[in-house]
């Protein structure tokens, strides 16, 4: 996520995920996707709206991990897009002081 929109890359140029895709664009996307199995991240994903921009044929069956600053903090969760790892997650809420 940058100002102005979605980028697939980071300093590539945004575009709104509000607007549909070019071939392009939506290719783009499609080649930096991610296959994951993990039935809480499927299942937070698929329950979300998804943008007008991932309406594309290519794009159907994905969902968007729109990150900022390379995390994604929503709904329990907290994901981290690492270069030697690969998407890393770990729980977002953290144990508060004091409880065992």
């Amino acid at each position: 996520m940058v100002d102005g929109g979605w980028c697939v890359y980071s300093g590539s140029p945004a575009f709104a995920p509000d607007k549909p895709l070019d071939d392009a664009r939506a290719r783009q996307l499609y080649n930096r996707q991610l296959k994951v199995s993990r039935t809480t991240l499927v299942k937070h994903f698929k329950s979300a709206e998804l943008p007008d921009a991932f309406a594309h044929p290519l794009l159907r069956n994905c969902y968007p991990l729109p990150l900022h600053d390379g995390r994604y903090v929503a709904g329990g969760l907290k994901l981290t897009l690492s270069k030697l790892l690969g998407l890393v997650y770990e729980p977002a809420d953290e144990r508060k002081e004091g409880t065992a």
